[in-house]
């Protein structure tokens, strides 16, 4: 199979052709069909993590479909739609025990001390799998478990918030955009904080998009170019945000 492998630091991923075993006790074969590309993606080919190490495939962010099924597993099976989960835990330690799987003692973490999505073919746990609707798109789904399924369970699930909340997020990069959608979505009130002024502008521009309540499509144009659109509804509203050379339009009810 062919693979991108990240073989020096502060070098470009290469081009290779990788060997992948059978699937293991308990394990599935996904054919990647989309990976994300993450800023601690950057970070592992920096060298700035240092349990990483080299050769190794990257991407942590990835779906697919599953190729193979290894022995004892039940609940899925091959062509299966799935999206992964980049924690591997031991299960028997004290933090597992108590369901703190985050902490776990004993984590490896696919893409980092493992194997990642970068390649045509991955060996993952079937443990750490979730099937996804036909409707939802690989690229879309590929990101969910690291970007959006963290900050949602720590606001709503750590965090407990819920209307009226005052929540502040420091730092607008990726997880704090979501942040901002997901505080808006559960009736929060949000601030946000950030050292670069750019940061504070899509901020601006995301804080007027997620104003409706009953927020229906969203279209972000540059150029001319489509940059995102998300399904669409009644009344039309149309804004520039000084500074940002988007075009916003939306939809809402």
């Amino acid at each position: 199979m062919k693979a991108a492998v990240l073989e020096a630091y502060h070098q470009p991923l290469a081009i290779r052709d990788a060997e992948i075993s059978q699937p293991g006790l308990g394990e599935v074969t996904v054919a990647v069909k989309a990976v994300g590309l993450c800023l601690t993606d950057v970070h592992i080919s920096e060298g700035k993590i240092p349990t990483v190490k080299l050769p190794l495939i990257t991407g942590h962010e990835f779906a697919g479909v599953i190729d193979k099924t290894g022995p004892g597993v039940k609940d899925f099976k091959t062509g299966d739609r799935v999206v992964v989960n980049i924690d591997v835990i031991c299960g028997r330690c004290d933090h597992c025990l108590r369901g703190e799987t985050n902490r776990c003692s004993n984590l490896i973490r696919i893409g980092f001390e493992r194997n990642g999505g970068m390649a045509e073919y991955v060996n993952v746990p079937a443990i750490n799998i979730e099937k996804i609707s036909e409707k939802v798109p690989f690229e879309k789904a590929a990101i969910f478990p690291d970007a959006v399924a963290t900050t949602y369970r720590a606001m709503k699930t750590i965090g407990k918030v819920s209307a009226g909340t005052k929540v502040a997020i420091l730092g607008i990069g990726g997880l704090g955009m979501e942040g901002i959608l997901i505080g808006k979505l559960l009736g929060a009130h949000i601030t946000c904080t950030s050292r670069n002024e750019k940061s504070l502008k899509w901020q601006e521009l995301w804080e007027r998009i997620t104003s409706s309540t009953q927020l229906k499509r969203i279209s972000l144009r540059r150029q001319g170019s489509t940059l995102a659109v998300m399904p669409l509804s009644l009344k039309r509203s149309r804004f520039w945000v000084p500074g940002l050379p988007i075009e916003v339009s939306f939809v809402r009810s």
